[in-house]
């Protein structure tokens, strides 16, 4: 499992993530809830592949609740 750090917009876009609404107990809350944290906490924060893909997932999906200018241009694969 490799490791990278955290991109400034990345932790601006986790953080993001952190302040939009969810469904309750979904793990798309527990996910962002916990990168938030841990864009705060950790320096510098780390990120596995799938965590980096997960995150450009969710700033899509949750695109109207986020600032425009962290928003992907288009849908990630």
């Amino acid at each position: 499992m490799s490791c990278e750090t955290m991109s400034a917009e990345q932790i601006a876009v986790a953080q993001a993530l952190g302040r939009c609404t969810f469904l309750p107990a979904s793990d798309h809350k527990r996910f962002a809830r916990d990168m938030d944290a841990r864009s705060r906490i950790t320096y510098p924060p780390a990120l596995t592949e799938r965590q980096s893909a997960q995150l450009a997932r969710l700033a899509w999906r949750y695109r109207r609740q986020m600032p425009s200018a962290l928003v992907p241009a288009e849908e990630p694969a």
